[in-house]
């Protein structure tokens, strides 16, 4: 048997087109192999880098599901600028004892684990002062406590803060927040008011539209 793998080998060694066609068959199942791997994320990453994952729009009203848009203040409002013709206005009137004009919904909705980003679309009108921060955008996220008897919400992933500078006055803009997501925990998108009571001393009012996710990159 020895002697019949050692004459195998010494032909092989001699056969230079053999040796050829066993480094092409290699080569085309290395390929065939990370071809079938990556391919597949590739087209996924092409169709959600273009194309939003999940959207949620602001101008709800206020829920108790977890899987919805919640309000610690404002009102909802027609906007013809909205993309759905409606949006939620931030206002000194106080919903709930929170501190975040907008936040939630508290989803699993994320369908795999991955780099996103997080794009909030906000207006401002009748800016007073171009140097101000009025907005603060995060992601956050929950999870089971340690002893895994409540879920701990809230938990800061990532975070924007806006100055008035940068917005254009009476139009909408587009402000991405990237965050990575886990596959298991459960994701809200919140926008904060600097001072929510006091606001009107550097804006007139402020609309929030909606925030659409977007996958980046796929973990491996």
């Amino acid at each position: 048997m020895e002697k019949e793998t050692l004459a195998l080998i010494q032909v092989i060694s001699e056969n230079s087109s053999f040796k050829e066609s066993i480094l092409k068959t290699l080569l085309v199942a290395i390929l065939s192999g990370t071809a079938v791997y990556y391919v597949p994320r590739l087209f996924k990453l092409i169709k959600h880098r273009s194309k939003p994952i999940l959207t949620y729009h602001f101008n709800g009203d206020t829920y108790l599901e977890l899987d919805k848009i919640r309000h610690s203040f404002g009102k909802k409002t027609v906007d013809k600028g909205a993309s759905n013709g409606k949006a939620w206005e931030h206002t000194t009137d106080q919903i709930d004892g929170g501190a975040t004009t907008c936040y939630g919904p508290y989803t699993k909705e994320i369908p795999f684990r991955g780099k996103y980003k997080a794009r909030f679309r906000i207006k401002l009108c009748g800016i007073k002062d171009n140097n101000s921060h009025i907005i603060t955008l995060d992601v956050a996220y929950g999870k089971l406590s340690a002893d895994e008897t409540k879920m701990q919400l809230g938990l800061l992933k990532t975070e924007r803060h806006l100055r008035t500078a940068d917005f254009i006055d009476g139009k909408y803009k587009d402000f991405d927040v990237e965050f990575e997501y886990d596959g298991e925990s459960l994701v809200e998108f919140r926008c904060s008011v600097l001072s929510p009571f006091n606001f009107t001393n550097r804006v007139s009012r402020i609309f929030f539209d909606n925030v659409k996710v977007f996958l980046v990159s796929e973990l491996i």
